[in-house]
């Protein structure tokens, strides 16, 4: 998912087909950039946004397109646990490439669940995330989605290694239905 910031800056996220014509990312994705409106998906094909639907509360969002895209068949989500396996799924910005290229980064859930200051619900795993990594699926060792990539946890202006979070599914299906 491309777009550009305010400062016209260029800058991406991650989504997941759910639906032949709906895409789950964050709403942070959706607010802190103007998406272009011509998209490309992951088999180089066009497509366009028709609308966006940024969650208030949770930081989950659905991108409406204006055709079927391929939606993996039998994917299962389940929420987390403690010590298995993950891995991160995503199109970070990768310097020097001249395109977008989907990154795998493998870890371990390391907390699941814990509340943020600001009131979000979500888990912490080892795997890095990076800019653009942002709403790209989370998936188990086994095979199941356990959340997607939220922003990471640090201090501001701290020289200190950041902690990855992620949206557990449960938060995520709950947030999809409000929306």
């Amino acid at each position: 998912i491309t777009g550009i910031t305010a400062d016209g800056d260029a800058h991406a996220g991650t989504a997941i087909a759910i639906a032949p014509r709906w895409l789950m990312t964050c709403a942070h994705v959706l607010q802190d950039m103007e998406l272009n409106e011509k998209q490309i998906d992951s088999h180089g094909r066009d497509y366009r946004v028709v609308d966006k639907l940024p969650h208030s509360d949770v930081d989950v969002g659905l991108i409406k397109v204006d055709m079927d895209l391929d939606v993996v068949q039998g994917l299962s989500f389940r929420d987390p646990h403690v010590g298995e396996r993950v891995y991160t799924f995503g199109f970070p910005r990768v310097p020097l490439s001249r395109e977008a290229i989907l990154v795998l980064q493998g870890g371990e859930v390391s907390v699941e669940q814990m509340t943020s200051l600001h009131g979000h619900e979500l888990f912490l795993f080892s795997a890095i995330a990076r800019p653009g990594n942002s709403g790209g699926a989370i998936i188990s060792e086994n095979g199941h989605v356990v959340g997607i990539v939220s922003r990471e946890l640090s201090e501001r202006d701290s020289n200190d290694h950041p902690f990855h979070a992620g949206i557990p599914t449960a938060i995520l299906a709950r947030a999809i239905n409000e929306l």
